[in-house]
Parts: C-alpha cells; structure tokens; sequence
C-alpha cells in the first residue's frame, strides 16, 4: 500500500495540473488578449497529459510481455527522461504563479495618474463640463491645475 498510492498518486496530481494548465489560459487569454506566450500553459498541460499517455502504453507493454525487451520498452524511456524532474518541479512552480495570478483581482479604477517626461512637451487632453452652479468648466481648471 505504501508503495502502490503514491504511484497512483503521481500521475493523478499531474492530470489535475494539467487540467489547471489548460484552465489558466483561459484566464490569461481573457485578461492579456490571445498570444503564443498566452497559449504557454495550455501547451504545457497536453504535453502532461501527452506523457502520462505514453507512460499508461508503456506500462501496458511491460504487462504484455514478459521478456528483457518488454521490461527495456518501460524502463529505458523513464532513465532517459530523468531530467523531466526539473521540468516538473517548474511546472509545479509555475501553476501555483498561473493559481496565485488567477486570484488577483484588477479594477479599472486609478487614483493617480503619473505622466513621465523627458524634456518634451507631452499633449494632454482634458474634458469636463460646467454646470449651472460653477463659474468654469473642469476642463479648464485641469487645464490649468496640469
């Protein structure tokens, strides 16, 4: 049992990190417009899921077949996809930035407003009205405050 969890374990972790892969990238996209740097993590989590398919083959074929060559077909390709540790330890990194991201919340709502310059003369448009009651319109009194 100790040994068997953990290995059903890993592989399901990883499908739920995919799927919040492909889920994230709706949340970018809706919020930075479509790109293919806004396609990243979608690409990430089928590639995930791309693996674990072609682990769940491989696994099939070692059941299949009984001899060295059916154990060399599911050994091989784990030893040589040992750097694909790293890989998922960024991955893990990234879905708790792409989850903490997703939480944010923006508004539309500035109190200040920064014009930087650099010797130049920038033009600024100011509007507002004047009501009954005020001797000048907000436009003119921005105009005059900037």
């Amino acid at each position: 049992m100790t040994v068997v969890y953990p290995m059903f374990a890993v592989p399901l972790v990883l499908l739920v990190l995919a799927l919040f892969l492909v889920v994230n990238t709706a949340v970018v996209v809706r919020r930075e417009r479509l790109s293919l740097s806004t396609l990243a993590p979608a690409a990430i989590g089928v590639l995930i899921v791309m693996t674990l398919v072609s682990l769940v083959i491989q696994l099939v074929a070692l059941v299949c077949s009984a001899g060295l060559v059916g154990r060399l077909v599911f050994l091989l390709p784990p030893v040589a996809a040992s750097p694909g540790v790293v890989l998922i330890f960024e991955l893990v990194a990234y879905t708790v930035y792409a989850f903490v991201y997703s939480r944010i919340r923006t508004e539309d709502v500035a109190d200040v407003v920064v014009v930087l310059g650099s010797g130049l003369n920038p033009v600024m448009i100011v509007s507002g009205g004047k009501g009954s009651d005020e001797r000048r319109s907000e436009a003119e009194a921005m105009a005059e405050y900037v």
